[in-house]
């Protein structure tokens, strides 16, 4: 059971931290869409990644008290 639910953290931690390079695939269609150069809507991605990675850590900061639920392994 634990070994499905860290596999399971590890895909979704993949999945969530790749998908910021999907904006780099609509550059062009991004930028003409709000009349604005490639570069600055490629700033995009960075404003992204900067937000995931301090959102994460907000995140923790802020759950840190929660009691974690405890898993026993029963052989």
């Amino acid at each position: 059971m634990n070994r499905i639910a860290i596999y399971l953290l590890a895909l979704g931690a993949f999945v969530l931290g790749t998908a910021e390079f999907i904006v780099s695939g609509i550059l062009e269609i991004i930028s003409g869409d709000f009349d604005v150069s490639i570069s600055l809507a490629g700033q995009l991605v960075t404003i992204y990644a900067l937000f995931y990675a301090f959102g994460a850590l907000v995140l923790v900061m802020l759950t840190a008290k929660f009691e974690r639920k405890k898993y026993y392994y029963i052989p």
